[in-house]
């Protein structure tokens, strides 16, 4: 299904724009619908920062959390 949903999106997309972007975490099992296409990884590292006034900016009990991902800041 998400295949069919990339291949959807990048119809749309394809005769304004010479690229899409998205984010897939490691070992997400939505990496297979990506094989037809070319691709190229950006390796990063995410942080989950808290915005809590009295909670300390790296929150080691949320490491465990998926961070989330804004591509524009890429």
């Amino acid at each position: 299904m998400f295949a069919a949903l990339l291949d959807a999106a990048w119809a749309g997309l394809r005769s304004r724009y010479a690229l899409m972007q998205l984010c897939l975490y490691d070992n997400d099992p939505l990496w297979p619908a990506m094989a037809p296409y070319r691709l190229t990884r950006l390796p990063m590292d995410l942080y989950t920062l808290s915005s809590a006034s009295n909670a300390p900016a790296l929150d080691p009990a949320s490491a465990a959390r998926i961070p989330g991902f804004e591509i524009y800041l890429v």
